[in-house]
């Protein structure tokens, strides 16, 4: 999740004027020394992304964190870079697109061109092996018993593979 922050952060740090106000990113880890700013603002798990509108003077009785301005990240959640980014722009009322330092652009398209010449130099190692009739038989009888077994049924609605309680 760090280097999902760290994208959002360098966001808003290269598009500065198209942000209203300032903005301040701060990171809070639990530990047993910061237990009760967790237990302050109402944070019962972590991690938790907020955003809290500066305000020169708050009242005492008003929340630090409104409900709406506090995202709570599930562990079964997916996020990115895009959605974090999304979140704090309709919180901040700003428009900030997602902005990418040349190094880390630089790097995916390394990985992937090194992934895509590997597969062409494999794919010309097992032409050969790819050309032969039996492969293509046991490869679609394979796919056949997949998609008749109600493997791909048991995946799309989440069945269990077995199960110990009654009917």
């Amino acid at each position: 999740m760090i280097s999902e922050l760290e994208s959002v952060v360098y966001s808003f740090e290269k598009n500065k004027d198209k942000v209203q106000r300032p903005v301040f990113f701060g990171q809070l880890i639990y530990s047993k020394e910061n237990h009760r700013h967790f237990i302050g603002h109402g944070f019962k798990t972590v991690p938790h992304l907020t955003v809290s509108v500066m305000k020169m003077q708050r009242n005492e009785a008003e929340e630090f964190y409104k409900e709406e301005d506090k995202w709570f990240v599930r562990q079964d959640e997916i996020y990115d870079s895009t959605k974090i980014l999304e979140f704090f722009n309709k919180r901040l009322g700003s428009n900030v697109q997602i902005t990418l330092p040349f190094t880390t652009v630089l790097i995916k398209n390394a990985i992937f061109l090194a992934i895509f010449g590997a597969a062409l130099i494999i794919l010309k190692y097992i032409r050969v092996i790819m050309l032969q009739p039996i492969v293509w038989f046991i490869v679609s009888m394979v796919v056949y018993a997949i998609c008749t077994s109600g493997i791909v049924y048991s995946i799309i609605h989440n069945v269990p593979w077995f199960k110990l309680e009654r009917d």
